[in-house]
């Protein structure tokens, strides 16, 4: 349907000048608080009636069946007034609501044509635009921002409910194409509560995945589940047996390697987190910071080998002999420094390097056999949490564990894959070019 609409607007000027800036702030303000509204209204006014003459009046063949009993005979029951939050303001109009005269159950035509929900108060563009907001600064900040700017003012209670209850931070499709797994946790300023006996300190963890062709995608946050739990999870999504992910990337937090070991097939310590964490064991022992440097700078040494830069290709025969060697030297050099800290009275350190060294090589061996290039570090994902955690962290406090984990998916969903993000709202607001606006001139009438 078509329509041609003119717009009868009042502008009054001062004869003796005015400012350009109080002229535009004027319009702008106009626009988001009548202008813009009053079109959209009148709109769906126009498009409600064409429905209900096309459902009561109109040829048996265009009518849309009853969607209880199928009937086609359908009275006007009443209008009932119908107001919207929308990125433009507030849009306030009525739908007609008729009446099946085979069911006598009630139909909307006007919120089936624009597939509303029922009950629905905001549209999914404004929903978008308050989460990419709050993901980025504090809800207090967000409505201040909102405000300023001149969209419809949402109160920060009101979007806390919305980002709590968008399913835009759903991560539960299947992920078969998982090839690396990465996991890793961060702290955050929860609410206590008493009666359940929990404190101020809370923790989000965070499982990411990297497919076979290079892309990562989110696997999961949560605020209450185990890693024993979170692994059970991520493995209903990744897949087991010939689709279970080849290699593991963890940190050395405890218990963490152990319950990924279940889903992927070979787990690697983090080279980074390996040599910085001895620094905790060291200091166990009673080692100062200068002392631990000779310690810190062999360990470095001994894990980062130097490999040849293509590491995508299939090891050439001539290279494996080598590699296999300083595999094996590599071994055999750890083996010599954990004695070394066990002689000279380190046994913190010792037992860190012994628990930590069946995880340090897995990458390269598993390179050897198979020639798939495995990540070494968790440098990516650390970059990741760190972003987390200034959200989570630095400008918000008393979060509910419900809240941390929601914005956490958000956020990662949003930033680890934008381009699913991106496509993940063009399904939601139905971009499919179904509207087109066309300005064809502005003229002046007698007043």
């Amino acid at each position: 349907m078509q329509q041609c609409i003119a717009l009868d607007l009042s502008v009054t000027t001062a004869e003796a000048g005015f400012s350009l800036d109080e002229f535009i702030i004027t319009l702008k303000a106009f626009a988001t608080t009548e202008g813009l509204p009053q079109i959209a209204a009148f709109v769906l006014r126009m498009v409600d009636q064409v429905l209900g003459i096309q459902q009561t009046a109109g040829p048996q063949s265009a009518r849309r069946p009853c969607p209880h009993c199928g009937g086609t005979q359908f009275m006007v029951k009443d209008a009932v007034p119908r107001r919207l939050r929308t990125s433009i303001g507030v849009v306030q109009f009525a739908w007609r609501r008729l009446q099946c005269l085979g069911c006598r159950k009630l139909v909307i035509p006007l919120r089936d044509f624009l597939r509303l929900r029922r009950w629905q108060s905001k549209t999914s563009e404004l929903e978008k635009v308050v989460l990419e907001v709050f993901t980025e600064q504090s809800y207090r900040r967000g409505t201040d921002h909102f405000r300023q700017i001149g969209v419809i003012p949402v109160p920060h209670s009101t979007g806390q409910r919305w980002v709590l209850e968008s399913a835009a931070g759903t991560l539960a499709t299947p992920q078969p194409e998982v090839a690396v797994l990465m996991a890793d946790g961060t702290g955050f300023p929860r609410r206590p509560e008493p009666q359940a006996g929990t404190d101020n300190q809370g923790e989000v963890r965070v499982t990411l995945g990297l497919t076979r062709q290079g892309h990562w995608v989110p696997l999961g946050a949560t605020t209450t589940a185990s890693w024993q739990q979170i692994a059970t999870d991520v493995q209903a999504r990744v897949g087991q047996g010939a689709q279970a992910p080849v290699m593991a990337v963890v940190d050395g937090e405890r218990g963490l390697a152990e319950a990924l070991a279940g889903v992927a097939n070979q787990v690697q310590r983090c080279e980074w987190h390996l040599v910085d964490q001895l620094r905790y064991a060291l200091y166990d022992d009673g080692l100062k910071k200068p002392a631990q440097q000779p310690w810190l700078h062999d360990v470095a040494a001994l894990v980062k080998l130097q490999v040849p830069a293509s590491e995508l290709e299939p090891v050439a025969p001539a290279e494996r002999a080598a590699l296999e060697q300083k595999l094996f030297d590599s071994a055999e050099a750890f083996d010599r420094l954990i004695a070394a800290l066990q002689t000279a009275g380190h046994t913190h350190a010792a037992t860190y390097l012994r628990q930590a060294q069946r995880y340090t090589f897995r990458w390269l061996a598993f390179w050897l056999k198979t020639g798939f290039r495995c990540p070494r570090t968790t440098s990516y994902l650390e970059r990741l949490m760190r972003e987390i955690g200034r959200r989570l962290k630095k400008i918000a406090f008393g979060w509910s564990e419900k809240g941390a984990a929601q914005m956490t998916r958000l956020i990662l969903r949003k930033i680890v894959n934008p381009d699913e993000w991106d496509a993940y709202w063009k399904k939601i607001l139905r971009l499919d070019g179904h509207v087109n606006i066309l300005f064809r001139s502005v003229h002046a009438t007698q007043p």
